[in-house]
Order: structure tokens, then sequence, then C-alpha cells
């Protein structure tokens, strides 16, 4: 028998902080310090914490970490919106039916959709994957008993496979392509790496990744993320609570004193994540993202990781890298019943004008 339970409350128990970490598989995006981190940081007014949790008689089998708006009766991942978390839905533990789990959580939500206390009208989730086979089912399973399901914004993530390291790399690229990437490691020795080990390291970086990551955005015209004060909150404090568990990849490259490039990514047992960086505008000749992506290619071998994961977005150093697009989009699912229906009419409308005012903007010629 397997018993869903509604957690609203925080703090979370030690033991089921525990559980939750096992479930996440060592992936940092699901595991409760990044998850977690951002309810601290980003919860949203007349919200509340929506964990739905199935286990048996001795341990968590499977955890779906929503949050409810409550006005709006709609269930939410947690880490969404401007965070982008990637890699987040419904965790199982991996040696019990997951079929199991899911039609468990499936009956619970469709039984509870329309309750007062608890219920909701439709479920928002952001950048599932086309490889996440349980959140999908989840979804599929609402829908054959009665819900609405829409799919839309197709994304990409992009993977670098590294199994066979630094050399292996090279021996996969083109004979010019070897050549760049041997002149921009060999450019490394004129410059310091940095990496954060410690919390006095992370002190010390942590304005360096700021300063360089605003003033990159800002000559593009853009305010970056750290003009809203609840990113740096958010950012900081998942990334304290996941360095002493080894998994923060932080470093910058500095030269003749001066930063040049930061970045900072996480880790799983065979991944290194890539979140964010920055670039100091001034040396942009020296290309100094580039070099930063050549030592984190030949640091990956010594780390025992075999792959570079870039994230969502489809920037072109990505496939020029010769990463792999790994597809993602998000979902959304309604209540059965009228109501269901009615949302699902709704979404689609707004989707409909909104595409259609994006192509009318893009049709406009450009003032000569």
């Amino acid at each position: 028998m397997i018993h869903v339970e509604l957690i609203q409350k925080t703090p979370i128990e030690p033991s089921l902080w525990s559980s939750w970490h096992e479930l996440a598989g060592g992936i940092p995006m699901r595991q409760p310090e990044w998850l977690l981190s951002w309810w601290d940081c980003y919860q949203p007014n007349d919200s509340e914490l929506y964990l739905l949790t199935a286990r048996d008689e001795n341990r968590l089998l499977g955890l779906m970490p929503f949050y409810r708006l409550k006005s709006q009766r709609q269930l939410r991942l947690l880490g969404d919106g401007d965070v982008c978390t990637d890699y987040n839905g419904l965790m199982c533990a991996p040696d019990h039916d997951q079929t199991m789990i899911v039609e468990a959580l499936s009956t619970w939500l469709i039984a509870n959709c329309n309750d007062s206390e608890v219920g909701w009208e439709s479920i928002y989730m952001e950048g599932i994957p086309d490889s996440d086979t349980t959140t999908r089912s989840l979804c599929n399973l609402i829908a054959q008993r009665g819900g609405q399901t829409l799919e839309r914004n197709q994304m990409n993530t992009w993977c670098l496979d590294v199994t066979d390291g630094w050399d292996g790399y090279l021996a996969r690229s083109s004979k010019d392509t070897r050549k760049r990437l041997r002149r921009r490691f060999e450019s490394l020795a004129e410059v310091q790496i940095h990496q954060v080990q410690s919390k006095a390291d992370w002190e010390r970086y942590f304005p360096i990744l700021i300063d360089l990551h605003q003033k990159r955005r800002n000559s593009l015209g853009e305010p970056g993320c750290f003009a809203d004060a609840r990113f740096q909150s958010f950012l900081e404090l998942a990334s304290l609570r996941l360095l002493p568990l080894g998994q923060l990849q932080a470093f910058y490259l500095e030269k003749d004193g001066m930063p040049i490039a930061a970045d900072i990514g996480f880790r799983s047992r065979t991944h290194w994540y890539c979140y964010q960086g920055g670039i100091e505008p001034s040396a942009i000749e020296l290309e100094p993202g580039k070099m930063a992506n050549v030592w984190m290619i030949h640091q990956t071998q010594p780390q025992g990781l075999r792959a570079i994961d870039f994230l969502r977005g489809d920037e072109p150093y990505k496939k020029q890298l010769k990463a792999n697009p790994q597809g993602m989009s998000d979902l959304w699912v309604a209540s059965p019943g009228w109501k269901g229906l009615s949302k699902k009419w709704l979404w689609q409308s707004q989707t409909l004008l909104t595409n259609l005012a994006r192509d009318v903007y893009q049709s406009i010629p450009l003032a000569k």
C-alpha cells in the first residue's frame, strides 16, 4: 500500500529533508537545498507550500515539490520563474514500481481537486524534459480521468558528453577546432584560476560574480539577474547549503589582478551543471568566456565527471561546443469538469493572442 500525504508546514523535518535528498538522485536543482532556498526567498504572496509525498510503511517513495497559489487554485513547481530551475518534477525511488507511485499521486490529486482547503483547478510546470516519463505520466493519468492538458514553450537544455576527457574531446573535434581549443587552453597559463572550496573563498568570489554578471548584462541593455535582491539572496543561500556537500562548482579567472570571467554551477555524481556566469566587457578581446569553458572541459575527468550540462537556452556557443540538445517544455493540466474545460479554452486563447501580437509586431517594418 502507498499512502499519500500532503505537507504544508515548515521547517521541514530532518527525516523528510534526508529522504527528499535521496530521491533527488544527486541532481542539485531537485534537492531541498535548492528548492527550499527558493521558497525561503521567493514565496509568492497568497501561496502555501504543497509537498505531495507518497510513502509505504517504511520510507518515502515519491515526492512532488509543489506550492499552491491559493486565490488562483493553481499548483506550481518550487523554483519556477526567473530562477529557471531545470530538471524539477516528480521524484520517485528508482528501486520501486514507479507506475504505482504515479497512480497513487494522480488518484489523490483528482480526489481532492474540489476540496475547499487544498483543492486545485490547474497545474503549471515549467521546463519538463521530454525524457521525464514520471512527470508526464502523472499528467497523462489526470487527462485520462477527465482532466485537460496542454504543452507549450518548447526549448532545449544542452549537454556535452565528456566521458573520454579533454583528449577525447579534442579527438572528436575538427582540425581547425582542435587548434583553437589548444590555443585557448595554452592561454590559461596567463591567468589565475580561483576555485571556491570554502566559505571564505565564497565571500571573496560572490561579489566578483555579481559585478561581472551585471556588467555584461548591462552592456547588452539588460538589467541582469542581480537587479532583483531576491535572486541574490536565493543564490547565496542555495550555494552555501550545497558547498559543504561538495556540490558547488564556482570559480573565476583573473588576469593581471583583474577578474575577467566568473562562473557558478553545481554538480551531481556525474554532471557539471553550468548555471550562470559573467565576463568583464573591457576584456572581451581575450574571450574570457571561452577560456572558462575550455578550463571546465579540461577539469571534468580529474573530477570524475562525465558530462557538462549548460541547462536551458539555445545560445550559439552551446552548439559550437558540440553539446547535444535535449527537448523540454512547459506542461499545463486542468482538473476534470467544466472548470477545467473553461480554463483550457482561456489558456489557449491567451496563447493564441500572445502569438498573434508577436507576429504582428515582427511584421512591422523598421523606420529608416
